[in-house]
């Protein structure tokens, strides 16, 4: 893989240690020998911030919850940065393996690193790092090819919408087909990343509902169990009763339970300022239900009403059954079996690694677009960050059956009427984490978007899997709810067209 001017070629893994992820700075410098930048004997990715600073960013999930570590070059010193992310103990044991060598091109020059420790992480095939196909070059480079003409048209209507910048990953089998419109940064007009990673927002909840119903596939958890039969007095009070709420209505947004969202002080910002100001601000998930559950249910229970806090329930249910993180059951259930070395855990840090486009923000009709980059948001309602390409693949594997038996994706494919959605997907609804929608040509697509600071996605993947698409715009209209709608509904009709085309 190459990002900037560095490639990793080689992969040798040598011995193994254990060291305390305590907040502080670990050097391991190995004079004399060239070694591997590798993850379980896999290649890091690495990042290029100049010719004498590279930054290797790596999360992952230990029994304590999320960590962060980065990998600082300076000089000929590799450097090993842990710190907790928010959760109370810190004291977990991460592994650390030390390879025996390496070759690390910088400026198309071969490299050697005098020191070098990698994070336990998911393997993946080295192969995967090697960049993009020639076929992927070929389409993104242009073409007699009537599916990308298409989706490039649609596109360049998103960006016309407002939008800084568009990524288009549409797959066909073994086809990949990627359009992206707009630029990657609005000052220095430098292209959107063909591969960068995005905050994927509410698509999480996806992948948390895959877990919950692997749970009840497993026998631990039933969706008749109610919310009380796990979390004891946390969701009551005069409106709200947790002995009335079940697991099912969780995952499908039926719970009646009021979102938490409009009680909290970023969600009233009215400008850059305002955001500013309350960035990073991080909440821990039973506040978050507390706040939600002060308030009358904003529908009846059986009625579809969209709710963050059911998710943030959900994520609080899995630790209690399983005994860890809901980031830790996702990693091990789903990232580690797929192989996405691209999705990541981030806990409650603000920031997205790069490769990464910049995050926009418009705050009022017609305003100025403000880069709201860095922001901590979501928990197990909207957290995860990701890549069209890992999205994709995820989408594709779940519906193919390869992450669920068929009786709980038949359940997960249970929906009810969606109506507020209805605006814009045609026919919505919505199972258990995941929705369906008719799509224009006849059939239909199953879904779940996410809207997060500064940025929107989309996607749509076909019932058996085989055909998909994945859309990321790196603008979100917080404040311009006309210039909003229009987005979802292009976005909408591009990521329609893309399942057409390619049937």
């Amino acid at each position: 893989m190459a990002i900037g001017a560095i490639a990793v070629l080689t992969t040798v893994t040598g011995c193994a240690a254990y060291v305390q992820a305590q907040p502080e700075e670990k050097t391991f410098a190995f004079a004399g020998r060239t070694l591997d930048v590798v993850a379980n004997g896999v290649p890091t990715d690495l990042v290029a911030a100049d010719r004498e600073d590279v930054k290797v960013v790596r999360w992952f999930d230990v029994k304590s919850g999320a960590k962060k570590t980065s990998w600082v070059l300076k000089g000929n010193t590799l450097t090993l940065k842990a710190e907790c992310l928010g959760f109370a103990n810190c004291d977990a044991r991460f592994r650390v393996e030390v390879p025996r060598t390496v070759r690390v091109l910088r400026d198309g020059r071969p490299t050697k690193l005098r020191g070098v420790a990698a994070a336990e992480t998911t393997p993946a095939s080295a192969s995967a790092l090697a960049g993009p196909s020639p076929i992927f070059h070929a389409q993104l480079q242009g073409g007699a090819d009537p599916i990308r003409d298409r989706l490039q048209s649609g596109a360049d209507a998103v960006r016309d919408v407002g939008v800084s910048g568009v990524l288009v990953d549409a797959r066909s089998g073994e086809k990949r087909t990627l359009v992206r419109s707009g630029v990657g940064d609005i000052a220095t007009r430098a292209p959107v990343p063909t591969d960068g990673y995005f905050r994927i927002g509410s698509t999480t909840k996806t992948f948390v509902a895959t877990v919950a119903m692997q749970l009840v596939g497993e026998g631990k958890l039933r969706l008749t169990d109610t919310v009380d039969r796990w979390l004891p007095r946390l969701v009551s009070g005069p409106y709200n009763d947790g002995r009335k709420i079940t697991i099912r209505s969780l995952l499908q947004h039926t719970s009646g339970l009021p979102d938490f969202w409009p009680d909290l002080p970023i969600d009233k910002v009215k400008d850059e300022r305002g955001y500013r100001r309350e960035r990073f601000r991080s909440y821990r998930p039973e506040h978050l239900v507390k706040l939600a559950v002060k308030r009358k249910p904003d529908a009846r229970q059986g009625t579809w009403r969209y709710s963050a806090t059911n998710y943030v329930l959900m994520g609080l249910i899995i630790q209690k059954v399983t005994g860890h993180p809901w980031e830790q059951e996702v990693q091990e259930r789903i990232l580690e079996p797929l192989g996405l070395r691209r999705t990541l855990l981030t806990g409650t840090s603000p920031h997205v690694p790069q490769p990464r486009a910049t995050f926009y923000e418009r705050f009022s009709p017609g305003g100025r677009l403000a880069d709201v980059s860095v922001v901590v948001d979501g928990q197990a309602d909207g957290s995860m960050i990701s890549t069209t390409g890992d999205l994709l693949v995820f989408m594709r594997a779940l519906m193919s059956g390869r992450l669920l038996r068929p009786a709980q994706l038949a359940e997960m494919r249970r929906t009810v009427s969606a109506e507020p959605w209805r605006a814009v997907y045609m026919e919505a609804g919505y199972g258990l984490g995941i929705a369906r929608r008719r799509l224009p040509c006849g059939g239909w697509a199953w879904f779940h978007g996410g809207d997060t600071w500064g940025n929107s996605s989309t996607n749509a993947v076909s019932p058996d899997g085989r055909r998909a698409v994945s859309i990321s715009m790196f603008t979100e209209n917080y404040g311009d709810e006309d210039r909003a709608f229009r987005q979802a509904q292009v976005a909408a009709r591009l990521a329609d067209d893309a399942m057409c085309e390619q049937r």
